[in-house]
């Protein structure tokens, strides 16, 4: 137990400090003086009095501590058990991270720039317009700097191009210090690109792609960037939704499970909520599939209500009617209404039971419909369980428009957008699969390369416009003679490539004459003017090659042989 210390030395020179102050006033004559030394004196004397009182009442504090701390080590060893605080089960949205996510996603889509623009480094920044910050979300490079965190608004391109929401290209930097703020410490860039991202017409931050090269980035790479720019505005959109249903205590009712990352994990937990919660005799929902808006999950409590796959009548059914109009639909009984068209015109359904069809909305965009049916007439007439099923959609709209994005984010990466065919990497990666598969099993495969003729002679004679169609315009033509298994890429600027599954040299050279009488008797129109093109087209069979890379390699050499000596043919070799 603590003691409390005593100072022998202080306690004697305060007692002698007294016995002066006495012995002057009895010796001193002088009346002012004697009253000054008596005055010191009862101060002192007063002072004294309250540091006693003060370390009387610590004793007793410290005392009572001591006797608390005795009796719980007692109650230790009598056995009593005392309990710790117990920790609370963390809340769904509290598991739920919406802005993890959102870094998450926005850490792929900047890769994904990075790898498409070929640039060294990659970042956001928040354009804080009250603070007149800009201020750091995500940032990649290979350049070996730290992106600063947050900085002033400046005369940098940063924060010109934040407050103007005109982006800029920069190819031959020289006084780097003068626009460049972003680094610690400046490593010597030379080309720079940065594109304003808009949120509801409001520039809200830029992107910037940074080089060690000169003129490293062009106009194509400021129309890729566009894209992308639009990409993180619908992140925000979204994100910014989360956040407001992250605090929904109506939420935090239904969804018991914080796992919830696909469309069908929130139907089934949805429909569980629905049937045993709310205990209503039936539910269903609607999502598009293949340009179709079709039943996605059905169930009901007494007997078949409709099967999965059906496809519904937009118009004359309430499912339709919401999906159409975006807004909600309630119907107190439908013993009042009489026949009620729930999907579609030959359902079988012969429930009396009062309906709510909530649409799912995120955004401006339906994805689908929700409908509840319960045996009790006017159940959904109450204000707050319409807010609660109204809640529950809006998740499952913010993890449709996730899938969506999500796929958007993938298409991008792997198809390029003026063509729709795989782009390189992600072609040989295809490629590759199936050179392994011939190796285990056999079986035939070949590869066609192809290129357009004269393309320096139709941009003279048409301009560099008209030679942007004429890929697009192949690639359509490419893509309705394939079959759904066979592979096509654009490999170059001006090379095409596809792989013929299970076809072999003979009838792959057939295919390839077919396509190139197509594309030279296909019309190109431009303007007020018209044109074609012809292709020389290189095929090989695949001849034990190990891998994709080196069976595009052999066919890649031997296709440039043939491009230097003719031209308008299909050769195999």
């Amino acid at each position: 137990m603590p003691k409390e210390e005593k100072n022998p030395a202080s306690f004697i020179a305060a007692v002698a400090f007294f016995l002066m102050l006495l012995f002057l006033i009895v010796v001193i004559d002088n009346k002012t003086l004697r009253f000054v030394l008596a005055a010191t004196l009862l101060g002192s004397l007063f002072v004294l009095l309250l540091i006693f009182l003060n370390k009387r009442k610590k004793a007793t504090e410290l005392s009572n501590l001591n006797v608390k701390t005795f009796k719980t080590s007692t109650q230790r060893e009598e056995g009593f058990i005392i309990k710790k605080q117990e920790q609370t089960t963390a809340t769904p949205t509290e598991k739920l991270n919406p802005r993890d996510e959102f870094k998450t996603l926005l850490r792929q889509v900047l890769t994904i720039i990075k790898n498409q623009i070929f640039s060294d480094s990659v970042a956001f920044y928040w354009a804080n317009e009250d603070k007149r910050q800009m201020v750091l979300e995500e940032g990649i490079t290979e350049l070996g700097y730290n992106f600063v965190k947050r900085y002033n608004w400046d005369d940098d391109v940063l924060t010109d191009v934040a407050i103007t929401g005109n982006p800029k290209i920069l190819g031959d930097i020289l006084a780097e210090k003068d626009v460049i703020k972003y680094q610690s410490p400046s490593v010597g860039v030379k080309s720079l690109l940065v594109y304003p991202v808009t949120y509801r017409n409001k520039v809200i931050g830029v992107i910037l792609v940074d080089s060690k090269q000169t003129q490293t980035f062009s106009e194509d790479d400021l129309k890729n960037i566009a894209l992308f720019a639009d990409l993180i505005s619908n992140l925000i959109e979204n994100y910014t939704t989360k956040f407001d249903l992250f605090y929904s205590d109506k939420v935090l009712e239904v969804i018991s499970d914080s796992n919830l990352t696909n469309v069908e994990q929130i139907l089934n937990k949805v429909q569980n909520f629905a049937i045993k919660i709310l205990d209503c005799v039936a539910f269903g929902a609607v999502l598009q599939e293949d340009e179709k808006w079709v039943v996605k999950i059905g169930q009901s409590k007494i007997g078949k209500y409709i099967d999965v796959g059906t496809p519904i009548d937009l118009t004359g059914s309430i499912v339709g009617e919401v999906i159409t109009t975006g807004r909600a639909k309630i119907i107190p009984s439908t013993r009042t209404v009489g026949k009620v068209v729930r999907f579609t015109e030959n359902e079988k359904i012969n429930l009396e039971s009062s309906i709510a069809v909530i649409p799912i909305n995120h955004g401006f965009k339906c994805y689908g419909a929700m409908i509840f049916e319960h045996s009790k007439p006017n159940f959904f007439a109450s204000h707050s369980d319409l807010q609660k099923l109204e809640a529950l959609t809006k998740i499952t709209g913010v993890i449709l428009e996730n899938e969506n994005l999500n796929e958007l984010i993938e298409n991008y990466f792997i198809y390029d957008e003026a063509t729709l065919l795989m782009r390189k990497n992600y072609f040989l990666l295809r490629l590759d699969a199936e050179v392994e598969r011939k190796l285990k099993h056999g079986g035939f495969l070949s590869l066609v390369l192809f290129s357009v003729d004269n393309l320096d002679y139709i941009r003279k004679t048409y301009g560099g416009e008209a030679t942007y169609l004429i890929l697009p315009e192949i690639s359509n033509i490419v893509r309705e003679r394939i079959n759904k298994f066979d592979l096509a890429g654009k490999l170059d600027e001006n090379l095409i490539g596809v792989a013929l599954v299970e076809m072999d040299a003979t009838d792959a050279q057939l295919w390839a004459e077919k396509l190139r009488r197509s594309i030279s008797n296909h019309e190109i129109r431009f303007e007020d003017k018209s044109f074609s093109v012809t292709i020389t087209v290189g095929v090989s069979p695949w001849d034990g090659d190990r891998n994709a890379e080196e069976f595009f390699l052999r066919v890649m050499n031997g296709f440039l042989k043939v491009k230097q000596s003719a031209e308008n043919i299909v050769k195999v070799f």
